[in-house]
């Protein structure tokens, strides 16, 4: 009782120190809201790491690479089945990518990965946009431009495939989940996704015109969102290139002594057939998904042998990451 009587006393006496009592206060808030902040941010930056990487990433720091990835990885799933459940390789180079039909140009980081098996150790495959609304169409394969029509009753179609996959999605998802899909605002095909239309389909006082796919089948890659998108004023991806869009892809191989290839650099075209978000601006805006055998004859990291006049020893497939 004493006590208590001392520190009112003191307290009302010089009422200085409810201005000591305030600045305490305040910082003591100041402290938890930092902290609360922090935490959530750190926690934010943890789950989209794992949307991208795996528990483990083992590298050499090089864009040549290292060989015998293969066996390294059969070696530790066969001897440690209880801690391996999956690995898989990557290839992480750098590239240009442009966009034929608009001329755009990018600098691009160009992935190689074994799609499914990244689907496995990590949480790539949930970032995935069209994947999720037309499930298991998403390849890394050969690919042609999905175009959609119009039936009998006039309304927007896509290829039969294409719409069973998103009839599967429709039929599973949630009232919420349909009512937040994406949907094209500057399409009359009123669902998730940039299409483009088959000639005069878009017409509605025209007949019937089939869905179709068209142009040549290429192999397939994944845009990081920010290439392909950009946010409208409610927050929602807008798709600027239509599915299937031709994306043209340069290389430059570099040697397995970290020189640039003979051969130099070399373009390709490829077929754009997803994109996906990883929620990390610096990694959605410059990355491009291909399949990773396919990256790595491109980059000639492949196994190969060499000519006679330098030792004609084999040299081993490389990769950079595992």
């Amino acid at each position: 009782m004493y006590k208590l009587f001392l520190c009112l006393r003191y307290l009302f006496k010089r009422r200085i120190a409810f201005f000591a009592m305030a600045a305490v206060c305040l910082c003591v808030a100041m402290v938890l809201i930092v902290v609360s902040v922090m935490d959530g941010f750190l926690q934010m930056v943890k789950d989209r790491s794992r949307g991208m990487l795996g528990d483990l990433v083992m590298e050499n720091g090089t864009l040549q690479g290292f060989g015998y990835y293969q066996e390294f990885i059969d070696t530790i799933k066969e001897e440690m089945p209880e801690v391996i459940e999956e690995a898989t390789p990557v290839i992480i180079s750098y590239g240009v990518i442009r966009f034929p039909h608009t001329g755009r140009t990018n600098m691009a980081q160009l992935v190689g990965i074994r799609l499914e098996e990244t689907n496995r150790v990590n949480e790539f495959g949930h970032g995935l946009f069209y994947e999720k609304y037309y499930p298991g169409s998403t390849t890394l394969g050969k690919f042609e431009m999905p175009c959609y029509g119009r039936d009998a009753q006039g309304n927007s179609v896509l290829p039969p495939d294409l719409e069973a996959r998103w009839q599967q999605w429709w039929e599973n998802a949630t009232p919420k989940e349909r009512g937040k899909a994406a949907v094209s605002e500057n399409s009359l095909y009123r669902r998730p996704g940039n299409y483009r239309p088959i000639p005069l389909a878009e017409s509605t006082k025209l007949g019937s015109f089939d869905p179709a796919w068209v142009g040549p089948a290429l192999d397939g890659v994944i845009l990081g969102s920010d290439l392909c998108a950009s946010r409208d004023a409610s927050g929602n991806y807008q798709r600027f290139y239509y599915r299937g869009e031709e994306v043209s892809v340069t290389f430059v191989p570099f040697s397995d002594t970290g020189r640039i290839s003979d051969l130099s650099a070399h373009t390709r075209t490829f077929r754009y057939v997803d994109d996906v978000r990883t929620g990390v601006y610096d990694i959605d805006s410059i990355s491009v998904y291909l399949d990773f055998e396919e990256l790595q004859r491109n980059l000639q990291m492949d196994a190969a042998v060499l000519a006679d006049y330098l030792g004609g020893h084999n040299l081993p497939a490389r990769t950079t990451q595992v």
